[in-house]
């Protein structure tokens, strides 16, 4: 079905493109700022892309209460280091990959939800936003009338900047890292591991390694974004 594609473009101030990018691929916790997400969980790694099952307000009308919608989704995220940026994808699954939040609600589809990431130009203490999205919220005929659909999807995208600048401008002044929002998955996202990777290796195992072709070996095997998620260490790691 044929539905409108939107693109938009924002400033966020006083945050860099880190902390905005780690807000928008925190799923998990993205209602805690976003209300317009009524809940979300993560279903896991396939592939090098993350499972993401969503239920979400449904856009409203003058004459109609929709019933809340539920997205089941692929996430996939990449970076640049040399510029800053970086980009997330989301975008439905074939087959609804778990069962439904409530019976009530209402499958739809994200054909794609893109976010580009990136330091604003001129502004040094800023993070340009370029996000594109091409939703079905299921509606039926209204789905594709664009009159109708235009102000409810312009309405979504301008709460949703809106709700993403302050929680960014929040987490900037809490050091960047808002409570309970930190994405143990962000690093496997931003680098998959390859197949031969080992979960089990630790740093403790390549410095226990005396010879130095099997230190190499067991470091080449370490899956580094679980090694580096400082989000599962245990207390006494940290000291």
């Amino acid at each position: 079905q044929k539905v409108p594609a939107w693109q938009a473009e924002f400033r966020v101030p006083g945050a860099g493109p880190e902390t905005v990018f780690n807000l928008l691929v925190a799923k998990g916790s993205e209602a805690q700022w976003n209300a317009q997400l009524v809940r979300a969980n993560l279903t896991g790694f396939s592939g090098g892309a993350r499972g993401v099952h969503e239920e979400f307000v449904a856009p409203k009308t003058p004459f109609h209460k929709w019933s809340p919608r539920e997205l089941w989704e692929w996430q996939a995220a990449n970076y640049s280091l040399a510029n800053r940026t970086y980009l997330i994808a989301l975008s439905s699954t074939v087959k609804n990959t778990t069962e439904p939040f409530e019976t009530s609600t209402v499958p739809a589809e994200q054909c794609l939800a893109a976010y580009e990431v990136s330091p604003a130009s001129g502004d040094a203490g800023a993070t340009l936003v370029k996000m594109s999205s091409n939703l079905n919220p299921n509606i039926g005929p209204l789905s594709s009338l664009s009159i109708l659909w235009a102000r409810a999807g312009e309405e979504m995208i301008q709460k949703f900047a809106a709700a993403l600048t302050e929680a960014a401008a929040s987490a900037a002044a809490g050091r960047g890292v808002p409570p309970g929002s930190i994405d143990g998955g962000a690093l496997t996202l931003l680098a998959p591991p390859p197949p031969d990777r080992n979960e089990s290796a630790s740093i403790s195992d390549v410095l226990g390694t005396a010879k130095k072709n099997a230190t190499e070996k067991v470091f080449a095997s370490l899956d580094l974004p679980s090694v580096l998620d400082a989000s599962a260490w245990s207390p006494a790691e940290f000291q």
